[in-house]
């Protein structure tokens, strides 16, 4: 499914860069992971959504834990 049509960015694109090793923290680094800029801005608001989810399925680290 296209998420961004400016940057025709698809849900399955968006999702390998939020489940890579150098997980983007904001959704403007999502883009730039993506080889993109945000346009119009219309689909942040479901990126972030998608970041939030990938985030509750991540396992917690020794990090985060201590945190």
């Amino acid at each position: 499914m296209i998420v961004c049509s400016c940057n025709v960015l698809t849900d399955t694109a968006i999702r390998a860069a939020l489940a890579g090793p150098h997980a983007p923290a904001r959704v403007v680094e999502v883009y730039r992971q993506l080889g993109c800029r945000p346009q119009c801005g219309c689909c942040a608001a479901t990126i972030q959504g998608m970041m939030r989810e990938a985030d509750s399925h991540r396992p917690a680290t020794a990090e985060s834990a201590a945190a």
